[in-house]
């Protein structure tokens, strides 16, 4: 299967970027095509980056690309003021999108309405959503309106601290 990613991804330094790193490499080792596009164009970015959002990013690289699936890792923090862009371009794909939302706890919590708005739209533009937490998901369904088929719990993986580089 080709994957696309949407992501922040290295080498930005990024929680969600290196989720996704971790996550490209799962789905390659189970013999997967993954490509990336990224918020932001990046200086010496590895070659699965197809892509950035800047213009029509995400078109161009899906023309070029050709996934079979979208997965859209998404905070408003990763993308700011470009969240609302690329939300409204998710509705012109034709190939299917799963998003995993990392923030939406503390998102909706934060931005109150225009964030719970923004959270709707994404729902309705993904064939799926992702949630890593018993309460993200209750916040999908219970303040977003997404169903409960919709979202699926897949806890977040748990990576060992690096070495102290002080004592």
């Amino acid at each position: 299967m080709r994957i696309l990613l949407v992501s922040p991804y290295p080498p930005q330094k990024d929680g969600i970027g290196d989720y996704s790193a971790k996550l490209a490499d799962g789905l390659r080792a189970l013999g997967h095509t993954i490509g990336v596009v990224t918020p932001r164009a990046r200086d010496g970015a590895p070659e699965e980056i197809v892509g950035a959002l800047e213009g029509d990013g995400l078109a161009d690289a899906i023309a070029r690309f050709a996934p079979d699936v979208v997965h859209l890792q998404f905070a408003v923090a990763a993308y700011g003021a470009r969240g609302p862009t690329l939300i409204r371009s998710l509705s012109r794909l034709r190939t299917p999108v799963v998003t995993t939302v990392h923030e939406v706890t503390r998102d909706t919590r934060a931005l109150r309405a225009p964030g719970r708005a923004m959270y709707r739209a994404l729902a309705r533009r993904s064939a799926a959503l992702i949630a890593h937490t018993d309460p993200a998901r209750a916040a999908l369904i219970h303040q977003i309106g997404a169903t409960a088929d919709e979202v699926r719990l897949i806890p977040h993986h748990r990576a060992e601290p690096p070495p102290a580089t002080a004592d």
